[in-house]
């Protein structure tokens, strides 16, 4: 028999499909979160200028009206699924935060600073105020409702960045942006 779905039956079965996908996506941070927190990673030189400039052209909204401007980024010494989880979640969070702004300006680099190599992804989105910024990295807080996520994304990022041994920083001001500073190794 061929059955007949009426606009409101649609509608529900599209929000029945958008929480699965939201579960999925939750249970994959979920478990990408606890692994990170119990195995050694395995380590090796990563091409990182390539790795990055995969995920930007992965993660790249087609109906982007910014500029992105990718400078030289160093090789590093780390997993590179894990590196590419990191600069994920960076820039979809970048692309996501500045999606508002009239000209959106996201930045990915690196700078010697006393002789220790600085990653950093930098936009000119929402940003964050100084209250905030303290638990920036705590699984599930968000603080932005009218953006989508699980909040985790920077807590997976903060995992990364300590499981190889390096640090990590931000700076922001609200509407004028963020910017993450890390490290991949302690010198």
């Amino acid at each position: 028999f061929p059955v007949t779905i009426n606009e409101e039956n649609r509608e529900f079965l599209q929000m029945v499909k958008s929480t699965v996908l939201n579960m999925k996506v939750l249970t994959q941070d979920l478990l990408t979160f606890s692994r990170l927190g119990k195995q050694p990673l395995e380590k090796a030189d990563v091409h990182l200028q390539g790795l990055v400039a995969e995920v930007i052209k992965q993660q790249q909204p087609l109906d982007f009206k910014g500029t992105i401007k990718l400078n030289n980024l160093p090789n590093a010494y780390g997993n590179e699924a894990a590196l590419k989880q990191l600069y994920n979640n960076l820039i979809s969070n970048a692309f996501k935060y500045s999606s508002r702004k009239e000209k959106p300006e996201i930045e990915i680099g690196s700078y010697q600073k006393e002789h220790q190599t600085f990653y950093y992804v930098k936009d000119n989105g929402i940003g964050l105020n100084q209250e905030q910024m303290k638990t920036l990295f705590t699984p599930f807080k968000r603080y932005h409702s009218k953006f989508e996520g699980n909040g985790l994304g920077l807590a997976i990022v903060k995992r990364i960045v300590d499981k190889h041994g390096g640090t990590i920083f931000i700076e922001s001001d609200t509407d004028k942006g963020l910017t993450f500073h890390f490290t991949l190794s302690h010198n």
